[in-house]
């Protein structure tokens, strides 16, 4: 199993982004499981 954990998701640029997409693309032999939030600033909470 594979487990992506994206902190910050606000972050994630192209780059970034098109990499966990060829990761989850090549994948295929195992599941694929992804969680992602948001800065505190973004979800409304104080730094």
């Amino acid at each position: 199993m594979l487990l992506v954990i994206a902190d910050d998701v606000t972050w994630l640029d192209k780059a970034d982004a098109a990499v966990v997409g060829f990761v989850a693309r090549r994948v295929t032999d195992a599941s694929m499981s992804s969680t992602t939030s948001p800065d505190g600033a973004a979800a409304g909470k104080p730094r």
